[in-house]
């Protein structure tokens, strides 16, 4: 379910070995909904506010060339306070 993904994913955050969390899969299966979800949950929970650098999300309708993927992520930890 959701919910118990939700639940793997903060112990993930909390696990600092771990760096990088890439989410992929079949396209409309949910991926960006769920990591919205996380974000969101982040944003309002403050104490966790350091642990996240960066969410993107791939529209193929807005975008047809994935060449700027890295720029955008290295722009984003910039930027990142």
């Amino acid at each position: 379910t959701c919910m118990e993904t939700i639940k793997y994913l903060l112990m993930w955050i909390m696990d600092y070995d771990n760096s990088i969390l890439w989410c992929s899969g079949l396209a409309r299966t949910s991926k960006s909904s769920l990591v919205s979800s996380l974000h969101n949950f982040l944003c309002l929970d403050m104490s966790h506010c350091s642990h996240l650098a960066a969410f993107i999300h791939y529209d193929r309708t807005l975008y047809q060339d994935s060449s700027g993927l890295i720029t955008s992520i290295a722009y984003s930890l910039v930027m990142f306070d």
